[in-house]
């Protein structure tokens, strides 16, 4: 989502209906898109964006459509708990809101990492949860 709304990043939205239980009907060598921004840079505007931009309890969270549009948004009118103001995240296959698997002292958990994360990289440090993390594993290639 993040990389499909933030300013030129402009990942595009895949086909919804391509993709079924029983696999994908879509041709990834029919996509183009490449990300020119190196990856400390996509991590900064990221946390950034979370932190900063998102609008928490009211935008939702939508690989689907792609745009930052208001749980109000009659796009939305089949979104459950659309009206309570907690994070939004369409589940774009059925609908359903991803929210409910994230208590609501969760949420601000998260809501205060991710802030905590912004801060901490703009005081040109590192985040504590990435010193507990193995970098050489984030940065391997999947075999």
């Amino acid at each position: 989502y993040f990389l499909q709304v933030e300013g030129t990043l402009n990942l595009p939205c895949l086909p919804v209906n391509s993709f079924t239980s029983q696999g994908s009907s879509f041709r990834v060598d029919s996509s183009t898109w490449i990300c020119q921004r190196p990856l400390v840079q996509l991590l900064t505007l990221f946390f950034h964006f979370y932190a900063n931009k998102f609008a928490w309890g009211s935008e939702v969270v939508s690989i689907r459509t792609g745009r930052r549009m208001n749980a109000a948004d009659p796009e939305y009118a089949k979104l459950a708990g659309r009206q309570v103001h907690r994070l939004h995240v369409e589940d774009p296959f059925i609908s359903r809101n991803l929210n409910c698997v994230l208590s609501p002292e969760n949420e601000e958990f998260l809501k205060s990492r991710l802030l905590n994360a912004y801060v901490k990289i703009q005081q040109n440090e590192v985040p504590k949860a990435f010193l507990q993390a193995s970098p050489q594993q984030w940065l391997r290639r999947p075999t």
